[in-house]
């Protein structure tokens, strides 16, 4: 358009060297129209040619554009992913130690005389109070052991067992509300909201499920598979023990079970825990109870031995 202006102006102040013959008024105009239409042709020709490459351009934005919302949308799944597992992970260490203050007060109560707490039961439940609040401050009474000695040992003893992992499946009878079990029996879940259908078999308050079939005697060995989660109890228990009432999950109440609570801190559940110091955290755990009371991180042999507790 520049263009058609300079060389518009310069046909006006240009004077010419010849006497021309006088143009009319309409001869003017005409000229300048003829001007106009050849202007407006060759911007008509250069948007043509250009026409294609801004296309293209506005593709690419759209494109590029597209893209980064998917990105921005992923990325706030997963961060909500994330936040949604934390917060069940939460839920479920709570409710965990919950059900163990419950069923400390719990045996605390059923061992009280008239209406009056007695000194020792004092003692007692401000000894359950201070356990729930500082697992984490107990002595360490038991170190990792992975000597080549020990592995041996282990090595000569896994023959007594079965040469494979039982195959065990969950109980959803035996399973607490909040506890929901997988269709092919194989995993098990905790639900914040109880599911409401309760069996006489059902673990409450206790949040446990049983894993079938039993045993009465021989040597067993299964794995469990943990994954990352926060905290979980595993062991044996006593077909006889009682479900509907909160007891402390002791060798001397029917209960043989390792924990892992929050912050990676592992122990044997006894009167007086058992720390375990582990160095690294692992995702499936083999048990083998009646082998001098084994349980290992499975199938790796880095195995550490708990003794009688």
């Amino acid at each position: 358009m520049q263009e058609f202006r300079r060389s518009y102006r310069m046909g006006i102040d240009q004077e010419p060297k010849e006497k021309e013959q006088p143009r009319t008024p309409i001869q003017l105009l005409q000229s300048q129209l003829k001007d106009l239409k050849e202007a407006s042709m060759e911007l008509s020709e250069h948007f043509q040619e250009a026409s294609p490459i801004y296309k293209a351009r506005i593709s690419e934005l759209n494109c590029n554009l597209r893209s980064l919302l998917e990105r921005e949308e992923k990325m706030r799944l997963f961060q909500s992913s994330q936040a949604e597992e934390q917060s069940v992970e939460h839920l479920e260490a709570r409710a965990m130690d919950l059900c163990d203050l419950y069923s400390s007060i719990d045996h605390v109560l059923e061992n009280l005389e008239g209406k009056h707490m007695t000194l020792k039961a004092k003692k007692q439940l401000r000894a359950f109070y201070e356990q729930f609040n500082a697992v984490a401050g107990t002595q360490t009474v038991l170190e990792m052991c992975i000597s080549p000695l020990q592995l041996r040992e282990w090595r000569g003893q896994r023959h007594l067992v079965k040469p494979v992992p039982e195959s065990l499946t969950f109980d959803p009878h035996s399973a607490h509300p909040n506890l929901i079990v997988s269709s092919d029996l194989k995993q098990v879940r905790f639900q914040p909201s109880p599911t409401g259908k309760k069996s006489r078999e059902c673990f409450d308050p206790g949040l446990y499920v049983l894993a079938l079939p039993g045993f009465q005697s021989g040597r067993h060995y299964w794995e469990v598979d943990v994954g990352s989660r926060s905290s979980w109890i595993i062991g044996v228990v006593r077909e006889s023990v009682e479900r509907k009432v909160g007891h402390q999950l002791y060798p001397v109440n029917g209960y043989w079970a390792l924990r892992k609570q929050q912050d990676g801190i592992y122990y044997g559940l006894e009167v007086s825990p058992i720390h375990l110091n582990l160095n690294f955290s692992p995702t499936r755990i083999g048990l083998c109870p009646e082998v001098g009371s084994w349980f290992h991180p499975a199938p790796s042999t880095r195995g550490f031995r708990l003794w009688v507790w």
